[in-house]
């Protein structure tokens, strides 16, 4: 939390530590135009560090964890962009299907293509499927990117097996 809104862990850094940091940036807190002091040099350590920092945080929104973690850490609403990934369209799924098949040697390409279509198809069904579920019995199925990619390695590696 405290990383996402100050960029900063609280006393993360031992004084001997400090020390050093402080000794690292004053060349570049120098040519910047900073005075050096050491809580000059240590702010622009910090600057420093929340301009080239990037964080990627993956995370499911099904279920209580997501509402959770929110509440707890309000930093990861407030401070990031959250990006949500709604279903793929068919034809990514095809594609993503092909490069992954692609691996295997099927002979004919005219194979590759078809299964790909059927992976594809197999997706859409069960996101429809799913939907109805959802309106007649109030359950929820969430079909995830990830329940596609498990699907189509899990037919390869069947497939190796065989």
């Amino acid at each position: 939390n405290g990383i996402l809104g100050s960029g900063e862990v609280p006393n993360l850094f031992a004084a001997d530590e400090l020390a050093s940091i402080r000794d690292s940036v004053r060349p570049a807190a120098k040519s910047a135009g900073i005075e050096e002091t050491p809580e000059n040099l240590y702010k622009f350590f910090i600057d420093t560090a929340r301009d080239h920092l990037h964080l990627v945080i993956c995370m499911s929104p099904i279920g209580d964890a997501f509402r959770t973690r929110c509440r707890m850490f309000p930093n990861l609403v407030n401070c990031t962009t959250i990006d949500w990934f709604s279903e793929w369209p068919a034809d990514a799924l095809k594609e993503v299907a092909a490069k992954f098949l692609g691996e295997v040697d099927f002979g004919k390409h005219k194979v590759l293509d078809k299964l790909s279509d059927v992976f594809q198809t197999i997706q859409k069904s069960v996101v429809s499927i799913s939907r109805k579920m959802q309106q007649s019995l109030k359950r929820v199925n969430y079909v995830t990117p990830t329940n596609f990619l498990e699907l189509v390695s899990g037919y390869i590696k069947l497939l190796s097996e065989k």
